[in-house]
């Protein structure tokens, strides 16, 4: 029985590992979830998204800065400042005005908190989240987050109201009948089936820095 505890407990982090990285990188499977990286695109112009053309699609597209040109010293408060007042000028559907939730990568992270440090700005966050890790820096009394699996160079704005992960009740982490895997092994193999995606019903509130170089 410990053995079979840990099988399930080693499945249970695999298939959170896998939530994790699957709403932030795109899968190249076709059935594969809409990413967050494919929802708050670095280009929102073009492609398509929900089988909606985005070019020429103004309430399609979200807010995007390239940082390529500029340094995380010299310019990511003031590229910050601008993304989030962009994606604050939008109103509609009753949510927050502006973005809640900032999220990175660790790397960008760690930069943000050196500048914030040398400028003696740190502002700490109480709430319960600090003793789960997730960190404790604020933007505009606006948490920020990093995750391994977020894109490289890039920090999102996003707004909560307007975004949202459905799944089909009927088909949410349901297991499969056991298997037998082929050859001679006398081991059995099952899969863990989820019918899900992210959507997104107002994109101008979002907005995503990209190619920021550490």
């Amino acid at each position: 029985l410990d053995h079979v505890n840990t099988i399930v407990e080693n499945g249970k982090n695999a298939i959170i590992d896998k939530l994790e990285t699957c709403s932030l990188t795109q899968d190249t499977e076709p059935d594969s979830m809409d990413a967050l990286e494919t929802l708050i695109s670095t280009t929102p112009t073009i492609g398509t998204i929900g089988g909606l053309t985005r070019t020429g699609n103004v309430g399609l597209q979200n807010q995007t800065k390239d940082f390529s040109a500029l340094t995380m010293a010299g310019s990511l408060q003031d590229e910050m400042t601008s993304m989030w007042n962009k994606c604050s000028e939008f109103k509609g559907g009753g949510v927050k005005q502006t973005p809640d939730i900032i999220l990175t990568t660790r790397t960008v992270y760690e930069g943000y908190e050196k500048i914030a440090r040398n400028l003696q700005t740190i502002t700490t966050n109480k709430t319960e989240r600090v003793s789960l890790g997730f960190g404790d820096m604020l933007f505009k009394n606006c948490e920020m987050f990093y995750s391994p699996s977020c894109p490289a160079g890039r920090m999102y704005f996003l707004n909560t109201g307007t975004l949202e992960f459905v799944y089909d009740p009927a088909a949410w982490m349901d297991m499969t009948e056991w298997k037998a895997v082929a050859g001679n092994s006398l081991d059995r193999t099952c899969q863990i089936v989820s019918v899900c995606n992210q959507v997104c019903n107002h994109f101008q509130k979002n907005g995503v820095i990209f190619n920021i170089n550490s």
